[in-house]
C-alpha cells in the first residue's frame, strides 16, 4: 500500500499555498481576518445548510444592510518564487431571488486593512446563474505577485438588501517555473470539490484522458474519459475521508489528494 502511494504523489512543480473549505461549522478559520468596514455589526460568518458549511455576508437580516465586509486570508509568503500563481474560488447568491450581490476580489501587499486592497482582480455582481445552490468556480492568475507578501480578500460590498453572498472552496496553488520541464512530464491539472453539488471539479491538461476518483484502499469509485479540458465528477453520498483523482494520459499519469 506504501508503494502505491507513493506511485500518486502529484508533481513537486505544484503547490497549494492555501486550500479553506471552511468545514468549522462555528467559526472562521484560524489566521484569517474579518473586517466589519461599515461598522454595522454584521461581518462575514459561517453559515450552515443542512449538511453544508461556508462562509457568509449577509445584505439582509430582518433589516435592509449595505455591507462593506472584508474576508481576508493569513499573509501569503510569495518571496524567492517565480512561475505561476492561482487562486480558486467557489461563489454564490443564497436566494433565487435577491440574487444581485456584488463583490470583488482583491490583493494587498502591504497590510490587511481594508484601505490596502487596491489591487482589485476581479468585480462583479451576481447573477441568477450564480443563486440558490449553483455555485461558481473562479479561478484567476495572480503571478503579477510572486516575489512578494500578500494578502488576498473577498469584500461584499456596493449592493444592498438582496440576502447573502457565500463563499466557499478557496485555494491557492503555485507551479515553478524551475520546476515546469519535469512537470511536463505528467498530465497537469487543479481540482475543486464542491460538496455543496456532490461533485469535483477538474480543470488542466486532461483532455483525452482517463480519469479516476479513487479511495486510500486503492479502489476505483469513479472512471470516465475527458473530451475536454475540464470534467465534473460526480460524489454523491462519498463518504468523509480522504481521495485520489487520477489522470491517465498518453502513456503518464498524475494524481492529486483531496479531503471530502
Amino acid at each position: 500500500m506504501i508503494i502505491i502511494l507513493l506511485s500518486w504523489m502529484p508533481s513537486p512543480a505544484q503547490v497549494t499555498l492555501l486550500e479553506e473549505l471552511f468545514n468549522n461549522p462555528e467559526n472562521l478559520p484560524a489566521g484569517w481576518l474579518n473586517i466589519d468596514q461599515d461598522g454595522d455589526g454584521q461581518a462575514w460568518l459561517i453559515n450552515t445548510y443542512q449538511t453544508e458549511i461556508y462562509a457568509a455576508s449577509a445584505s439582509w437580516n430582518s433589516i435592509a444592510l449595505t455591507p462593506e465586509n472584508y474576508l481576508v486570508t493569513p499573509q501569503l509568503n510569495l518571496q524567492g518564487m517565480s512561475g505561476t500563481l492561482k487562486v480558486r474560488y467557489s461563489i454564490c447568491a443564497a436566494s433565487k431571488n435577491y440574487y444581485q450581490e456584488h463583490y470583488k476580489l482583491a490583493i494587498s501587499t502591504t497590510t490587511p486593512t481594508a484601505q490596502a486592497f487596491t489591487n482589485i482582480i476581479h468585480e462583479e455582481t451576481l447573477t441568477s446563474l450564480e443563486a440558490n445552490g449553483n455555485w461558481s468556480p473562479r479561478e484567476f492568475d495572480i503571478s503579477a505577485f510572486l516575489g512578494q507578501n500578500i494578502y488576498i480578500t473577498w469584500c461584499h460590498y456596493n449592493c444592498t438588501d438582496m440576502y447573502k453572498l457565500l463563499l466557499d472552496s478557496v485555494y491557492v496553488w503555485y507551479y515553478s517555473n524551475v520546476g515546469m520541464e519535469e512537470s511536463s512530464c505528467t498530465p497537469q491539472f487543479h481540482l475543486t470539490p464542491n460538496k455543496f453539488s456532490s461533485s469535483i471539479y477538474i480543470t488542466g491538461n486532461i483532455e483525452g484522458g482517463e480519469i479516476c476518483l479513487i479511495n486510500l484502499a486503492g479502489q476505483v469509485i469513479y472512471r470516465t474519459f475527458s473530451l475536454s479540458s475540464s470534467v465534473t465528477l460526480p460524489a454523491t453520498h462519498l463518504p468523509r475521508g480522504i481521495y485520489w483523482v487520477q489522470v491517465k494520459k498518453d502513456g503518464l499519469q498524475g494524481s492529486q489528494k483531496f479531503a471530502w
